[in-house]
């Protein structure tokens, strides 16, 4: 009897031994988030351009217009938060994350996912077609200043950035004609 309950005694222990994990079990980090605000405009109106202000000696005195609605891309790599080096992440394997946000009178703000390390996070602008305002100075019959427009295209660049969880960025961007 006394073998018979040693041996379930030893099958029982083998069978614990066996089935416990010898792998560490990776921790997934809770990702906070960082804000963007961006502050977009175009010059699409020249015609309200002063060329030289005598009293400031400025000599670029471009009046910016606000954009028109407008929507935007936002991507952040899932590799920039599983790096290797983040041993509490462990072997997680973070999905890319894309999104879109809106510009509404020149201004937009979203959240993005951030670790504490940083993650780089590129913002993608479409390019407008856009009336431009030009004035044409003494062009009219009389010699009067004339109000000309024509279609434009107007480009912004993909803005790169690198943000870290609790970050509040604000950036002002233009759009210039392609």
């Amino acid at each position: 009897m006394k073998k018979l309950t040693l041996s379930a005694g030893a099958l029982l222990a083998a069978g614990i031994f066996m089935t416990s994990c010898s792998e560490e079990q990776s921790v997934v980090a809770p990702l906070g988030e960082a804000t963007i605000t961006l502050n977009v405009d175009v010059n699409n109106n020249v015609a309200n351009d002063t060329a030289y202000n005598v009293n400031t000696g400025n000599t670029d005195l471009t009046v910016w217009e606000t954009l028109p609605s407008t929507t935007i891309q936002i991507e952040v790599d899932g590799e920039d938060m599983q790096n290797s080096t983040k041993e509490y992440q462990g072997n997680y394997n973070y999905d890319n994350y894309t999104t879109t946000a809106t510009i509404e009178n020149g201004q937009v703000t979203f959240t993005v996912p951030a670790d504490v390390d940083g993650v780089a996070v590129e913002v993608n602008f479409p390019d407008l077609q856009l009336e431009k305002t030009i004035l044409e100075q003494g062009a009219s019959y009389a010699g009067k200043d004339t109000l000309i427009t024509k279609t434009e295209t107007y480009e912004l660049a993909t803005q790169s950035m690198n943000v870290s969880a609790g970050d509040v960025v604000v950036e002002n961007l233009k759009y210039t004609v392609k």
